[in-house]
């Protein structure tokens, strides 16, 4: 899509509507995030808050919250149909994506710009009466129960088989084969793999229960858990580094990408060449549209490309690569984490 954007190759890119989903937080390399970004020729942007990325749009529209929205979806940890319900109704001029995608289907109609009818519904109510159509179960029943259990029996695999062309469970995969992939896993040594000066291999995607991605940066009980980007570090390492809990850390990729500055987490938790930090940092108090995100978000120094994985096409060094790391003076960094909360973690 960016490549799109910056070539117009295979086609132009001109006009975007992002919604729910904080690009310049979360997409590796945030430089060129931004830059492409800044080149549309219209951006809408969708959020509950001005994140960085909203702070781009030409346009910005108030979203609902969780809080305000009903969402059917099906569990994660047992076989049944879920409905949240909202708790209030939505604040000022907040909608939902259906409500917003509505809007701007009855504009384009209205303009004779409708060349697929992709959207027959005229509200939230009667999309999850049509996701609901061929289940048995009303929106009525789910409302007023919460759930509503699917019957699946014990070790059903054995009347219906596993969802793959054999109906087993396939160690060597046959779709892999047909797309003329190698059927059987194998171990490919990673392109950073004993590259010169940066003897350190960083991970990118420890998550935190306090945060969600980029989201709940702006909540007091979440910065209460998490306050700073952290990176973690085996003992053994920080010490050889000269490196103590709580310190500011320099963390240099090999891309040669800006350097993201970190607080230091001292674990046994990843082994002694491994560092390993979260994504989707930012700070909301920090003033400028960027709010701290080239300087405290790992992605400004992730690289998107250009090697990327020949089966599922993702980049190959954006959740992992070569890194090396120092200790920040205390003296140099002083004017840029002073508008910030730097107290510790609580344990």
């Amino acid at each position: 899509m960016f490549a799109a954007i910056e070539t117009g190759l295979p086609y132009p890119v001109r006009a975007m509507l992002i919604s729910g989903t904080n690009l310049v937080c979360t997409y590796p390399d945030q430089e060129r995030t931004v830059a492409a970004l800044k080149k549309l020729d219209l951006l809408v942007v969708a959020a509950d808050q001005m994140t960085p990325t909203a702070e781009l749009a030409d346009f910005f529209l108030p979203k609902t919250t969780l809080l305000e929205e009903e969402e059917l979806l099906t569990s994660q940890s047992q076989p049944c149909l879920q409905l949240t319900q909202r708790v209030f109704a939505p604040l000022g001029e907040a909608k939902n994506d259906l409500e917003i995608a509505i809007a701007l289907r009855d504009k384009l109609r209205s303009h004779g710009l409708i060349e697929y009818e992709l959207m027959p519904w005229q509200d939230a109510a009667a999309y999850l009466d049509y996701a609901l159509a061929n289940t048995g179960v009303s929106l009525e029943t789910l409302r007023d129960k919460g759930y509503v259990a699917i019957p699946y029996g014990y070790e059903e695999y054995k009347k219906t088989g596993f969802k793959t062309p054999s109906k087993k469970f396939e160690f060597s995969s046959s779709r892999r084969q047909q797309a003329g992939h190698d059927p059987l896993p194998a171990y490919q040594p990673p392109a950073y793999a004993g590259v010169t000066g940066f003897d350190l291999t960083l991970l990118t995607g420890i998550r935190s229960l306090a945060l969600h991605h980029s989201r709940f940066h702006n909540h007091a009980w979440a910065r209460r858990m998490k306050n700073a980007p952290e990176l973690v570090i085996h003992p053994d390492t920080a010490a050889r580094l000269n490196i103590g809990r709580d310190d500011w850390v320099w963390v240099q990729t090999r891309h040669k990408t800006p350097r993201a500055l970190l607080k230091a987490k001292l674990s046994d938790e990843v082994p002694s060449h491994i560092v390993a930090t979260g994504m989707g940092w930012w700070f909301p108090e920090l003033s400028g549209p960027e709010h701290g995100v080239p300087l405290f978000n790992i992605g400004s120094s992730m690289a998107y490309g250009p090697e990327f994985d020949p089966i599922c096409g993702s980049p190959s060094e954006s959740r992992n690569t070569a890194c090396r790391i120092a200790r920040a003076d205390p003296a140099e960094i002083a004017g840029l984490i002073g508008q910030i909360d730097t107290a510790p973690t609580r344990a």
